[in-house]
């Protein structure tokens, strides 16, 4: 379901615990999100020059029936599929100056990076693809 803006009074203690509760329940999220950036950091940085490395994201039950559909464009399921193709890597060597003004060696990880899109209807939600 769309989410709507609404306007509602409270009391700051009541906003207070609103946004702890709703804090509470992002932080486990966060930290899944940051260990799957560490993993993928890793992964991209060691992969070898002969290989690739592909991440997919794909979600199919995207619900986006609009509360009012006389003045919504969007008022369907629709599927997002990414692919995220990392390739060709190699290292490089940069010179950087610290803020004491020594010089550093640093090797970056360089790469090709792809990325392709494909949006689309569904016939329902979770229902079959249509492309």
């Amino acid at each position: 379901m769309q989410l709507e803006f609404t306007e509602k009074e409270m009391m700051l203690s009541e906003t207070a615990t609103l946004f702890q509760k709703r804090f509470e329940e992002c932080l486990p999220h966060i930290n899944k999100i940051e260990w799957m950036n560490a993993i993928r950091a890793f992964d991209v940085y060691n992969v070898g020059p002969n290989n690739i490395v592909i991440m997919t994201d794909f979600s199919a039950t995207l619900n986006l029936k609009a509360i009012q559909t006389t003045n919504s464009s969007i008022d369907a399921h629709a599927f997002l599929h990414n692919f995220v193709i990392i390739s060709n890597c190699r290292h490089a060597s940069v010179q950087t100056v610290n803020q004491n003004g020594v010089t550093e060696l640093n090797v970056l990880s360089v790469n090709d990076c792809d990325v392709l899109q494909n949006f689309g209807s569904t016939m329902s939600k979770g229902g079959k693809m249509t492309m």
